[in-house]
């Protein structure tokens, strides 16, 4: 089963991704509501290729994964109440008052981080969740994330409709796109992050999963509150944060029951890992380092 809810997963993308593409080639020939009707029905076959070309194995596996998914239906209902109760704590952290100071005057720094990690535990929380479910569940719950997310960064520049699609992705998604990046590459990397260690450690994507969604956010509030030291080989994080990291690792992993020495060299490891990674690149290389670590070392 795994194996199809893979496949599944590269079909949601895949499908997203040329519903994109087939929107931008037709918007302005047949105009908008049109070109979306019209993508939504030439994506279909992008995804074909694979199954193999086999409409048959399309419908097979997808049948399949619908069955489980009836089966778990009691515990998917409380992953969408849990992101359904995350959404309006993710829209507190976001003002609307500092929408407008963003586009008047500029990104207030320290507040937009604020809203980035409240975002990121929020998403990462219901991930780790449906990873608690089944991995399968979580590849398809994060392949979902992934298209929403392409969708609304497209739709920040080129609105699929309005105001619903691109006023959320502009009140979202705009104020973390800050500095030299066009979209929002730290979300994908993030989704990728967590994909990654479902498919190389399942057994351990749990934790790799919360060590991101938890000690990440941790860390970067705690270094821009608290830090005075700069860390030689990268200027943008402090040493404040990166022990703070280390602190909130050591605390998530202890849920785990790892021994003491895999408690302390995984922890110490992710830690230096985050510290040398460059900023919004964490996002990936915090839990593929830890899903990796877990398995060879604790596993």
């Amino acid at each position: 089963m795994m194996e199809a809810a893979v496949r599944a997963s590269l079909a949601v993308v895949c499908y997203a991704a040329a519903l994109l593409v087939f929107f931008h080639l037709l918007r302005k020939r047949v105009g908008r509501w049109v070109a979306i009707l019209l993508s939504i029905f030439l994506a279909v076959p992008c995804v074909l290729p694979l199954y193999h070309l086999s409409p048959q194995l399309y419908l097979q596996e997808t049948r399949g994964l619908l069955t489980e998914m009836r089966e778990r239906l009691l515990q998917l209902l409380g992953g969408v109440l849990t992101a359904c109760l995350l959404l309006p704590v993710c829209y507190r952290a976001l003002p609307r008052e500092y929408v407008q100071f963003w586009k008047i005057f500029g990104p207030p720094s320290g507040y937009q981080y604020r809203y980035v990690a409240v975002g990121q535990a929020a998403v990462g929380t219901v991930a780790a969740y449906f990873i608690w479910v089944g991995t399968d569940t979580a590849l398809l719950f994060l392949s979902l994330c992934f298209s929403a997310l392409a969708v609304a960064e497209y739709s920040r520049t080129r609105p699929l409709s309005k105001p619903v699609v691109s006023g959320v992705a502009r009140e979202w998604v705009e104020p973390a796109t800050v500095g030299r990046w066009r979209i929002y590459l730290p979300g994908f990397l993030f989704l990728l992050g967590c994909a990654c260690a479902v498919l190389l450690a399942p057994e351990f994507a749990l934790p790799s999963v919360l060590l991101l969604s938890v000690s990440d956010p941790v860390a970067g509030l705690a270094g821009r509150r608290f830090g005075r030291h700069e860390l030689p080989y990268h200027r943008r994080k402090t040493l404040e944060g990166s022990l703070c990291f280390l602190a909130a690792s050591l605390c998530v992993l202890a849920l785990f029951r790892l021994s003491l020495p895999s408690l302390l060299l995984v922890s110490g490891s992710v830690a230096l890992v985050e510290s040398l990674s460059p900023s919004g690149v964490d996002n990936l290389s915090i839990p593929l380092s830890a899903a990796l670590l877990l398995r060879y070392l604790a596993g």
